[in-house]
């Protein structure tokens, strides 16, 4: 909290904004989820097995996506259980080691890494990986999910494992879901997120000795991670933002918020001194009029997220 109070009065006095670097936390719930229902009968078909330490051809995500506080347009998709955005990525490494590391493959997404293999088996909607986009613009998923991706050690009459990685378009959230589970084995699997050059990373649960649970193939079972990005927990970069204006400060009811620049304002979260989300607005223009006259006289921050990623910090006095 000390940090943040004195993050927080350099704001005011020296009358900065400030670019974020991003950091990450994560929610867990057990239970139905929109994610993976959907995905039959309309799903694209991306690898089918038999399929041993390989990536796919390059993926496109059809939205604005953000991953550690960069705009990534696609990925690979590897049948040892993780996704990553390196273009120059030529390689599965099914070997997963405890993150973060300078060691390969590095800016991903592990939804299970592990070592995995799809077979050959004649059976409709296994040992498969497909994707699919549904939703809405401005609130679209992706979801690329591994349909009974069977362990090494293992053949399809023991073992399958299906999960989903999820980007979500709304804030550039991941959704990790495990949705059926059978095998025979203890499994030493990670899940978790990593920058591009293995200086960030995120493991869950006991990563990367983590056993994949056993699922039905009901919903009512179904484990979904969450991870979004953590800002008020970031290590901060004042910077200058002349294209940003926010008028009259202080102010006693209608705030006028301005971006002079070719992108628009995505959302605004209001937070109180202590460190409180008191507000969300999500606006996708340039000129916002926010009405204060209800909130009591005080100091409040506004964290201000841009289209192109960027995340601008303004202080306001309530008068």
């Amino acid at each position: 909290m000390k940090r943040f109070v004195f993050f927080f009065t350099t704001l005011l006095f020296n009358s900065f904004s400030v670019l974020s670097q991003t950091d990450y936390k994560s929610d867990k719930y057990v239970g139905p989820q929109d994610y993976t229902a959907n995905i039959r009968p309309n799903a694209k078909l991306v690898l089918k097995g038999p399929a041993n330490d390989t990536l796919t051809e390059w993926q496109s995500i059809p939205f604005d996506f953000y991953f550690f506080g960069k705009k990534v347009d696609g990925y690979y998709i590897s049948e040892d259980g993780y996704i990553t955005f390196s273009k120059d990525a030529n390689k599965s490494k099914y070997k997963n080691q405890a993150i973060p590391t300078v060691e390969e493959p590095n800016n991903a997404i592990y939804g299970y890494w592990e070592n995995l293999k799809l077979e050959n088996v004649m059976t409709m909607w296994s040992n498969e990986i497909r994707s699919i986009t549904l939703g809405e613009p401005t609130d679209r998923f992706h979801v690329i999910m591994w349909i009974s991706a069977i362990p090494e050690n293992e053949t399809f009459s023991t073992a399958g494992l299906s999960f989903a990685v999820v980007l979500m378009e709304k804030n550039s959230d991941i959704n990790i879901v495990y949705v059926a589970g059978r095998k025979n084995t203890t499994l030493n699997g990670l899940i978790g997120i990593e920058n591009e050059d293995g200086s960030k990373g995120l493991m869950l649960e006991n990563s990367p000795n983590f056993d994949f649970p056993s699922l039905t193939s009901v919903a009512a079972d179904d484990i979904t991670y969450t991870i979004s990005e953590n800002s008020l927990s970031k290590e901060y970069e004042v910077v200058t933002n002349k294209n940003l204006n926010l008028y009259p400060n202080p102010a006693k009811d209608i705030v006028h918020i301005t971006l002079k620049s070719d992108d628009y304002i995505e959302s605004i979260f209001i937070y109180s001194l202590n460190g409180k989300k008191l507000t969300e607005i999500n606006s996708h223009i340039n000129n916002i009029n926010i009405d204060f006259s209800d909130y009591q006289k005080g100091i409040y921050l506004l964290r201000i997220t841009l289209s192109n990623g960027k995340e601008l910090f303004k202080t306001l006095i309530k008068e």
